[in-house]
């Protein structure tokens, strides 16, 4: 039977994928119009490179959505995994599966047959779940 801090841990592992811009947008801050790696929160100007981060107002840094959440709403470790929980969980299967398909592992790469399309195949993690339809949209 599961405990509290084994679904917490779990949960932490999930949003602990999420992309910071992704936090950044859901939390309304807005992108720096000359600096696509600096964005403008309540807590002051932040500077992002993967999944680190420093706010140049309070020069702090940190790294990964966790501390993020953390430091923009000053809140635990437990409300940050809840909050992203309940506001970027889905982003955090997107951003997994992107990184996936992206930099698969070695002995993926060799099982894998080598399939011959002439036009791409369809993007399935941008469409609507309820307008994808396997059959016609090849």
């Amino acid at each position: 039977m599961p405990t509290r801090f084994d679904e917490i841990r779990n949960q932490a592992a999930k949003v602990r994928q999420i992309n910071l811009v992704t936090v950044l947008q859901q939390r309304g801050a807005i992108a720096d119009k000359n600096d696509s790696a600096k964005w403008h929160t309540h807590q002051g100007t932040l500077s992002v490179t993967g999944s680190k981060f420093f706010n140049w107002t309070k020069n702090v840094g940190g790294g990964g959505a966790i501390d993020l959440i953390m430091h923009l709403e000053h809140i635990d470790f437990i409300k940050a995994v809840s909050w992203l929980t309940q506001n970027c969980a889905c982003h955090a299967a997107i951003d997994e599966n992107q990184a996936s398909a992206s930099h698969p592992t070695d002995a993926a790469q060799e099982k894998s047959p080598k399939v011959a399309t002439s036009k791409p195949l369809p993007h399935i993690l941008s469409l609507p779940a309820s307008r994808f339809d396997p059959i016609t949209d090849q």
